[in-house]
């Protein structure tokens, strides 16, 4: 690597690792998908919903997928959503955080719960 200067390759070397002379491979770093990295880690698969919006109600479902749709004018503003519409979007954002925040700390309680079972 003659991008390091020696002192690093020096450090790196004599660290508990060692200095990559190899050329990377094609793929890079993420060479697996998370089912694949799941199950070289012994870990079981999450439980629960697949999306976000299996978690809403079917009418705030209704009203988020009419967001999405273009309206049937052919005007370039774009129109403002109404309160309701405005109050699914964020009532939305909130579960998608709750959701992904439950989710990561499921997933850090069960790779502790690994890890102190192992040791």
């Amino acid at each position: 690597m003659s991008s390091v200067s020696p002192m690093v390759a020096q450090a790196l070397q004599t660290s508990r690792g060692h200095m990559a002379q190899e050329e990377p491979s094609k793929g890079g770093r993420h060479q697996l998908d998370s089912a694949q990295r799941r199950e070289l880690l012994g870990e079981a698969a999450l439980q629960g919903p697949s999306s976000v919006f299996d978690l809403l109600k079917v009418e705030d479902r209704e009203r988020l997928s009419g967001l999405r749709r273009p309206s049937s004018d052919s005007s370039s503003v774009p129109r403002q959503p109404t309160p309701g519409e405005a109050r699914a979007a964020v009532v939305a954002a909130g579960v998608a955080a709750a959701a992904a925040r439950a989710s990561a700390q499921k997933a850090l309680s069960s790779r502790y719960t690994y890890i102190c079972l192992s040791v």
